[in-house]
């Protein structure tokens, strides 16, 4: 069992939940793409503008990228190298804990269980992957080394082919789809 990340271009609303057992069947079987929105999350500003407890599609003309992040446990561990990384200031998680922020900060602190990233959450994320992508292919090997992560079985290449598909999910989706964690 592992953790999947769908990226979705451009989405529409379909329905509200008609009941806790409509997960959109109706469309699926009609070969559309589905997806639900959960009535609650623990971090309501990554799926803001979206219908909470709602049934959406992929738009005509949309596309969609998927890929396996890995297990729970070893994207749990990618996360936190990837918070090691870009600060200093926040080691692990005892920053988490401290409260610090940093770049990818929303992608760090959502649970892997979580739901959807879309909206103004979603385009910050897509920046950022961008933008610290030299950084992140040029600090990798000496954050596995310096903090034992290379120990764990972590290689810089593997690494960076989670950092590249979440980079590519996410510039995928922005700004008017979303991500979907499974």
């Amino acid at each position: 069992m592992g953790l999947d990340i769908r990226a979705f271009s451009k989405i529409e609303f379909v329905r509200k939940q008609t009941d806790r057992d409509d997960w959109g069947e109706d469309l699926e079987e009609k070969g559309l793409m589905v997806l639900i929105v959960p009535k609650k999350v623990d971090f309501p500003a990554a799926s803001r503008g979206l219908v909470k407890g709602s049934v959406y599609q992929l738009s005509p003309g949309g596309t969609t990228f998927s890929f396996r992040a890995g297990s729970y446990t070893s994207y749990g561990m990618w996360r936190d190298i990837l918070e090691v990384m870009f600060s200093e200031e926040r080691p692990g998680i005892l920053g988490r804990l401290r409260g610090r922020h940093g770049p990818f900060e929303e992608l760090i602190y959502f649970s892997d269980h979580e739901g959807v990233i879309a909206g103004k959450t979603l385009q910050k994320l897509s920046k950022e992957f961008q933008k610290n992508y030299p950084t992140a292919k040029k600090r990798i090997q000496e954050t596995l080394e310096k903090n034992e992560y290379d120990k764990e079985g972590w290689n810089s290449s593997v690494w960076l082919s989670v950092y590249k598909n979440f980079m590519k999910a996410f510039g995928l989706a922005s700004p008017d789809g979303l991500i979907n964690f499974e």
